[in-house]
């Protein structure tokens, strides 16, 4: 009952940051992490799961936490502000707009140098500045909430900004104005001008911090495109001056960057990090959830001998590392002298066709071997988590990975359906032709996408353009292929 207990303790924590309540107590600091503030990181990239909304989440909801983690990286008069995407307009915006913005014609450039703008007007009035009568219908209506969002900003509201002015001349928050043009539109580049003056002369800097962007638009790829290519050549505007003390960082999904294409895209070179992660840091990251249970931090230090300390453990070397994990889990899935060690097994099946693998797999790996252990046998006689649970645990993550990730790309759902049944892992560019013949996207495009992303391995070196493919482990389940041996 002694090993029950302690399997049903162990929590090796949620596959996505936003459900994470203790975040900071299971992060771990990686050398992106730290590239996050630098001046020069203007945007950051990474797979699905690869912990892009956990630095999200880190510096918008845990920035004491951040800048503990990451001394003198940060200016000392800072506000960081929140610009998320959500799950559709109507998170950032409001129903009414969501409609509006849909409409054809509507001028993306336009509305995201407004959103910026009204971002900033929004924490200045935040951090105290208010005022009264028209200005204060203004900031009203801009939506001063706690997390900020500019709620509620229907289509009234924009037809007062875009639209007939709600007033000539000015309006102002002391000493910032709002300038609206004598007929018609908002003076939103005076606007920023005016905050920029404002952020100066009290030696301030602000960050907007842009995730789930990809998520607006999302069924709608080309309306995607369109407006996410707008968001990109505002940011290029705000990389130079006058707007200096105005920062716009913006994590986005490495496959819907390679989809974009505007003017001066190249700027960007040297101003992005891409999130990758090695068996050391993943490794360190499912030691620390796992030590997170007390009783399992007892039990791990009574099986190696050390008395370990949960809020450093990421702190120990790797052998150290792997003694805490073979404390739990079993040292092979299959024994033998030639077979893999059980870690790079679980690596080995995470691993997508561009070699990316990231904790969101591996979590949920370990989430459902810790399940069916207890299902099948929950007093093991060796180690907590057997061979056996971990070996089952595949079929799981298999499915979850092309229901959950792949499930997002509807233009390539009849191209996922086609290896259905097959019975073979390897395919040669002609064989994906033949297959694709009759679907859209096909041919040459239908093979580059599913490359992109991952789900096509290249047999020799050529990348897109090889000649033979292989499907990853870590597809081969959840596509439907019916394959021998083992898994």
């Amino acid at each position: 009952m002694e090993k029950e207990r302690l399997l049903k303790s162990l929590d090796f924590g949620q596959v996505d940051a936003e459900s994470e309540n203790n975040l900071t107590d299971l992060f771990v600091k990686t050398r992106e992490f730290e590239r996050v503030p630098d001046s020069d990181t203007q945007l950051i990239k990474g797979a699905k799961g690869s912990g892009k909304s956990a630095i999200f989440k880190l510096f918008t909801e845990h920035e004491d936490y951040a800048r503990e983690k990451l001394p003198n990286k940060f200016p000392e008069n800072l506000s960081i502000i929140k610009a998320t995407g959500g799950e559709s307009f109507k998170t950032v915006l409001g129903e009414d707009l969501k409609n509006l913005v849909e409409e054809d014609g509507f001028d993306y450039d336009k509305f995201w140098r407004l959103y910026i703008s009204l971002k900033i007007a929004s924490q200045i009035g935040s951090e105290g500045y208010s005022a009264t009568d028209e200005l204060g219908t203004v900031l009203q209506k801009l939506g001063e909430q706690p997390d900020h969002r500019v709620l509620p900003f229907g289509k009234r509201m924009w037809q007062a900004f875009i639209g007939s002015p709600p007033t000539n001349g000015n309006i102002s928050i002391k000493d910032l104005t709002i300038n609206f043009e004598h007929e018609s539109d908002i003076d939103i580049r005076q606007l920023l001008l005016q905050e920029q003056e404002f952020l100066e002369e009290r030696n301030k800097q602000v960050w907007l911090l842009f995730d789930q962007i990809d998520e607006l638009q999302s069924q709608h790829p080309e309306k995607r495109k369109e407006m996410l290519e707008a968001l990109f050549r505002t940011q290029l505007s705000f990389m130079r001056d006058p707007f200096s003390n105005i920062h716009l960082k913006v994590l986005i999904r490495s496959d819907i960057w390679k989809d974009l294409s505007f003017v001066n895209m190249d700027k960007f070179l040297g101003k992005q990090i891409n999130l990758g992660w090695n068996s050391g840091i993943l490794i360190k990251l499912i030691n620390k959830r796992m030590l997170s249970s007390p009783e399992v931090k007892e039990y791990v230090s009574d099986t190696i001998s050390k008395d370990l300390d949960a809020d450093i453990v990421d702190q120990y070397d790797i052998e150290t590392q792997k003694r805490i994990f073979y404390a739990v889990f079993a040292d092979q899935v299959y024994s033998g002298p030639k077979e893999a060690d059980l870690f790079d097994w679980i690596r080995d099946r995470i691993k997508d066709g561009l070699d990316g693998h990231y904790p969101r797999e591996l979590i949920s790996f370990c989430n459902v071997a810790k399940e069916n252990q207890i299902k099948e046998n929950p007093n093991p006689n060796k180690k907590l988590i057997e061979g056996n649970s971990v070996k089952d645990a595949y079929y799981t993550v298999s499915e979850q990975r092309v229901n959950t990730y792949l499930g997002e790309f509807g233009e390539i759902e009849e191209h996922v359906n086609s290896f259905e049944g097959m019975r073979q892992k390897e395919f040669t560019r002609d064989e994906l032709s033949e297959l694709f013949e009759d679907l859209s996207p096909y041919g040459d495009e239908a093979i580059t996408k599913l490359y992109e992303l991952g789900v096509l391995k290249p047999k020799d070196g050529r990348g897109r353009n090889a000649d033979k493919f292989e499907i990853p482990p870590l597809y081969r389940d959840g596509l439907g292929l019916v394959l021998r041996g083992r898994p």
